[in-house]
């Protein structure tokens, strides 16, 4: 996958992207068709691109770890966590972790726990936060 400046979006056929907000194994994602965004049953796997779309929301609940190949995270998209006990981790696979968004948060609690894992994260001068506590 070529990564692209912020503003500009490169999705491929069989991308994941959210289509609402709510939990990474809950029944929020579709699939790029070329054009748009197609529902889908299931959630992303390691094997997987994932787009976490503009004003979405992906909540990360206890019983992960959750997976994906390469991770983006839109303007005004969040990845947060519902566990303030321990960490909850989202492995990512491939060469890409890129934040316009914001990742970690405040939704449940300031203790929120989400821990990523990259090759290569790039993260533009915006809004980011890996650990609140």
């Amino acid at each position: 996958m070529v990564l692209l400046s912020a503003g500009a979006f490169a999705q491929a056929v069989g991308d994941y992207g959210t289509m609402s907000s709510g939990s990474w194994n809950g029944a929020i994602w579709g699939t790029w068709n070329g054009a748009s965004w197609n529902a889908v049953a299931g959630f992303p796997s390691s094997a997987n691109n994932v787009w976490i779309t503009p004003g979405k929301t992906v909540v990360c609940p206890v019983g992960g770890p959750y997976s994906c190949r390469n991770l983006t995270v839109q303007a005004t998209g969040k990845l947060w966590t519902a566990n303030s006990a321990s960490n909850v981790y989202v492995y990512v696979y491939g060469t890409t972790l890129q934040c316009d968004g914001q990742i970690g948060g405040e939704q449940y609690s300031m203790e929120s726990h989400l821990d990523l894992k990259a090759q290569q994260p790039r993260f533009p001068e915006q809004e980011f936060s890996m650990l609140h506590g």
